[in-house]
């Protein structure tokens, strides 16, 4: 009931606090820390599992603060946590899929491939382009509108199209920082007080 996006501080270990503390300063010297973290990182299925290890903080904030960077030197750090085998290859292309734990671990993929690509790394556009045509749909649509984001382009779903279109500018791909607000939502104070009032629902 009282789960939030991350950072999630009521239920995150305290180093991942401090880890997510990086992500709007925009220092390369975090690039450090992102490497140690990354090079401790050897979980399996059943840590992700595990609450109190908190695994998923730990990777998501590292791709939060490359995405913000948006730095070439950001790349290795993020492929090396795609080579984690739970973390590769995550999408579903058919049926529905129930199971939570692999969902978030696919939230993680995708990511990890936003991270790489606001990088200027080819794999991430790749990643991205892959959960095109994932079953699940709002991870599908999240890839696409990271890739109209970062091309310009507004092609649909096909993820033939946006291959066609990588192998086109790939030597030209450059780091695009994401510069958008931490906190999307501006008005909650005032949607709650709209809401006390009953025919704010009419």
């Amino acid at each position: 009931m009282y789960v939030q996006l991350p950072p999630d501080h009521g239920a995150m270990p305290e180093a991942a606090n401090w880890l997510y503390s990086l992500v709007a300063a925009r220092d390369p010297r975090s690039l450090m820390v992102w490497q140690r973290v990354a090079g401790l990182l050897h979980p399996d299925e059943e840590d992700f599992k595990d609450t109190l290890q908190g695994i998923y903080y730990y990777i998501d904030a590292i791709c939060q603060g490359a995405e913000r960077l948006g730095s070439r030197e950001a790349a290795s750090v993020l492929l090396k946590l795609h080579s984690i085998p739970v973390l590769r290859r995550q999408t579903c292309k058919t049926g529905a899929q129930a199971d939570y734990f692999l969902k978030r671990r696919s939230m993680l993929e995708l990511a990890v491939g936003r991270a790489l690509a606001r990088s200027g790394s080819k794999e991430g556009y790749e990643i991205l382009s892959d959960y095109l045509d994932d079953s699940r749909s709002l991870l599908s649509r999240g890839a696409l509108l990271e890739l109209r984001r970062l091309s310009g382009k507004r092609y649909g779903k096909s993820a033939e199209v946006w291959r066609e279109w990588l192998q086109l500018r790939e030597k030209s791909l450059a780091p695009q920082p994401l510069t958008l607000s931490l906190d999307i939502e501006h008005n909650s104070e005032e949607m709650l007080r709209c809401l006390d009032h009953p025919q704010s629902l009419a």
